[in-house]
């Protein structure tokens, strides 16, 4: 599995410390962190990926909100899981 990092906006409501689990897997700002995540890794590493969807995902807040997310993605038409985070 490979897992690279993700960081987005603070946000002052959540408090700081530990992983948090992501309850809207759905979440707009969720898929689109997702999204993001997978077009860099597709760009980086040279291939065509398109996300499936956000499988598992946790959130931990520090100098902004780091993502880890577990996500089904197609490359050259079979889905596979992408850990980033």
């Amino acid at each position: 599995m490979l897992c690279l990092l993700s960081a987005a906006v603070t946000t002052e409501a959540t408090l700081r410390g530990g992983w948090e689990p992501i309850m809207n897997l759905e979440d707009p700002h969720v898929r689109e962190v997702a999204q993001y995540a997978v077009s860099e890794h597709g760009r980086l590493k040279q291939l065509q990926l398109k996300l499936d969807k956000v499988v598992k995902g946790e959130t931990q807040v520090v100098s902004g909100i780091m993502y880890r997310l577990v996500l089904a993605v197609e490359e050259k038409g079979a889905v596979v899981l992408l850990c980033l985070g």
